[in-house]
């Protein structure tokens, strides 16, 4: 399943009915029956370009959820449809989880977002090009912090099977010299703070402080501050804590066929490893 397609038609969908059901000053309303037909020929459409095997997809105005549906299979050699119940790994927007529990955390005083992050941690995060200059949680989750993702090792934070590496050490060894992970490469030679550039890696480090801050695990934490309050039952950051049956089956397009490939852990999982519903993640972009 291509991620970015997905969300390039739900955003698609979201601003076709926005524009065509909802104007400045009206009540959200449900589609009619008219435009639910387009949006859902417009989205198989689509999804037969792209080779996705499945998708579920919701569109919310003024915090009310006004069409919900899933489309496809969830497992195709199976028969099981997709439906917006179906759990499956929603990637980068996972960020958006840690994001949440990151300012949790704040709120309950247990870490400052303009602080220095070495305040926080049990190794040095200096970049070599800087040494004098401190990296902050605020430049860590704007994507401001001279931190890069050197792809030659990201690649592999990525398992089909098996334990993945525990994230504090990886995460030392990436940032410290002479660690196995370790390059000058790892980080820009901008000053922290002045420059955006997008890093799995940092944001893999905003959650490792956030969990050393509270003292409990992204999933513990999550669950308890998140998950729980908000009734997302079909929602969890690991994959042993899915309900069997519930997660649905990956694919890859290539060349004309759609592939099934296995399940997955992340090394790296603050930065994409949750694993949600559409009905689920609706009930946080609600209370968000």
């Amino acid at each position: 399943m291509r991620l970015r397609t997905m969300i390039s038609i739900i955003a698609t969908v979201a601003v076709y009915v926005l524009a065509g059901q909802v104007t400045a000053g009206e009540q959200a309303q449900t589609p009619t029956t008219s435009a639910a037909h387009t949006i859902d020929s417009f989205i198989v459409k689509r999804m037969d370009e792209a080779g996705v095997m499945g998708l579920g997809a919701a569109i919310i105005v003024d915090k009310k959820v006004v069409w919900m549906k899933g489309f496809g299979f969830a497992d195709k050699e199976r028969a099981v449809a997709f439906t917006p119940d179906t759990v499956m790994n929603i990637g980068s927007i996972s960020k958006t989880f840690t994001g949440v529990a990151m300012l949790r955390a704040i709120q309950e005083g247990k870490l400052s977002l303009d602080e220095d992050i070495n305040t926080y941690l049990p190794f040095k995060v200096i970049n070599p090009h800087h040494p004098n200059e401190k990296v902050t949680l605020r430049q860590l989750a704007t994507h401001t912090s001279g931190i890069t993702d050197r792809w030659s090792v990201y690649k592999d934070t990525y398992h089909y099977g098996g334990t993945p590496e525990p994230l504090g050490e990886f995460l030392k060894s990436y940032f410290v010299p002479g660690g196995r992970y370790y390059s000058k490469d790892n980080f820009l030679n901008v000053k922290p703070g002045t420059h955006r550039d997008y890093s799995n890696i940092a944001a893999g480090l905003a959650g490792y402080i956030v969990e050393l801050a509270v003292g409990k695990k992204l999933n513990v934490y999550a669950k308890q501050c998140i998950f729980l309050p908000l009734r997302m039952a079909n929602s969890s950051w690991l994959l042993s804590e899915v309900k069997p049956g519930k997660h649905s089956k990956l694919y890859v397009a290539q060349e004309g066929l759609t592939i099934p490939i296995p399940l997955y852990q992340l090394t790296t999982y603050p930065d994409g490893g949750v694993r949600t519903s559409v009905s689920d993640l609706s009930k946080l972009f609600i209370a968000c």
